[in-house]
């Protein structure tokens, strides 16, 4: 979920993105064909949509008024989990999988 500068929010579920219009109904956005939506940011004319699935992730960049859309950037799964990004995508934060050492003992 979020707010644009005009007070519009947004909502995503897995694979589309949908807004509150003026008589306070959903509409659709934007529909991702494939990956799901993980990460969402609204600007007032483009709306950034993070796209995730098992090969990886992209983001991307739509034009609310054309509809147009460009990935930004690519990143692969490689064990790393994009959690969060900043406001002009220069910085990312991943959390990797935790490293546990297991060791089985026999009480008496």
């Amino acid at each position: 979920m979020d707010i644009d500068e005009q007070d519009q929010v947004y909502f995503s579920n897995e694979k589309q993105v949908f807004r509150l219009n003026k008589n306070n109904e959903l509409e659709t956005v934007w529909q991702s064909p494939i990956k799901e939506i993980i990460g969402l940011s609204a600007e007032v004319s483009t709306m950034t949509v993070t796209l995730a699935d098992r090969d990886g992730y992209v983001m991307n960049e739509i034009d609310l008024k054309t509809g147009s859309n460009r990935a930004i950037f690519t990143g692969k799964d490689d064990g790393k989990m994009l959690i969060n990004a900043s406001h002009d995508f220069q910085q990312f934060l991943y959390l990797t999988e935790p490293k546990r050492t297991r060791t089985l003992v026999r009480l008496n």
